[in-house]
């Protein structure tokens, strides 16, 4: 059985591979036509919205990300709205995917993290993060999941199941065939359900590379259009690939398997 520990994506500061993930990193975002510095200057100006304006516009303009949060975080400060534990967690998620959809960068590191754990490995913080026992709430890793989930179209239970199904080395056969990533760190089919590599120089490999990645969508199209034009080549797919798993380099980023994938499965319209 494989250790969750060693494919969970750790972050907390704003080095690192996944250091896109803290709040802290230099990734302006705009919310109600506003700029901040960071997610940290919103998220914490937010507290002070409508009940201290000028106090909320001290945070959202402060020097850096600390500064806003220490500013946030002052206890002395009286007039922070009283909904705000009922609240936070949508604010951050609001935050959240504001950073997500206006920042390409951090968007395709997320998808990237396949279906690994994401925590924010805070010692001393078990709300957010997973706190020095490592068995806090990590909320913050949470929501980030639940994004995540949200860009493929899925589920966290989706995103649950295929986690345990990876560490307990199961055989859910019921699970609906997807496409899962080939390389090393990603989940990958469990042994017993039916797979089929469809990247290069497999016979299902898409014969259109991708130069830039700005051009995907057209690619896919260009390879969807290929391949429905040819009667024959649908129906081998359909034959070859029909309730079966497939396995290329990109997922979670869209590809030519997503398409081989609906096409195998798709019932035909005379029937």
């Amino acid at each position: 059985m494989r250790s969750r520990i060693n494919d969970h994506v750790l972050f907390y500061s704003t080095k690192g591979p996944y250091g896109c993930f803290s709040n802290f990193s230099l990734h302006p975002i705009i919310v109600d036509k506003k700029r901040y510095k960071t997610c940290e200057h919103y998220y914490q100006s937010a507290k002070f919205v409508p009940t201290d304006l000028l106090y909320a516009n001290k945070i959202a303009n402060a020097k850096t990300p600390k500064e806003a949060a220490l500013l946030g975080r002052d206890k002395s400060r009286k007039l922070i709205r009283p909904d705000w534990e009922e609240i936070k967690l949508d604010v951050m998620r609001k935050t959240l995917m504001h950073k997500v959809e206006q920042h390409e960068d951090v968007k395709e590191t997320l998808l990237g993290t396949g279906y690994r754990k994401i925590i924010e490995n805070s010692p001393g913080d078990r709300f957010w993060g997973w706190g020095s026992d490592r068995d806090g709430e990590n909320w913050l890793g949470r929501i980030w999941m639940e994004i995540r989930a949200e860009l493929r179209g899925e589920t966290e239970e989706t995103e649950d199941e295929f986690l345990d199904v990876f560490f307990a080395g199961g055989t859910p056969r019921s699970l609906t065939p997807r496409v899962w990533n080939k390389r090393k760190g990603c989940p990958q089919p469990p042994k017993g359900l039916p797979s089929v590599y469809v990247g290069r120089p497999s016979r299902y490999g898409n014969p259109f590379k991708l130069i830039n990645e700005q051009d995907r969508a057209d690619i896919i199209r260009q390879y969807e259009e290929w391949l429905l034009s040819d009667p024959e080549k649908v129906a081998e797919v359909k034959r070859d690939l029909k309730g079966k798993h497939l396995i290329c380099w990109c997922a979670p980023l869209a590809c030519h398997a997503d398409v081989l994938l609906r096409v195998a499965n798709e019932e035909d319209e005379d029937k």
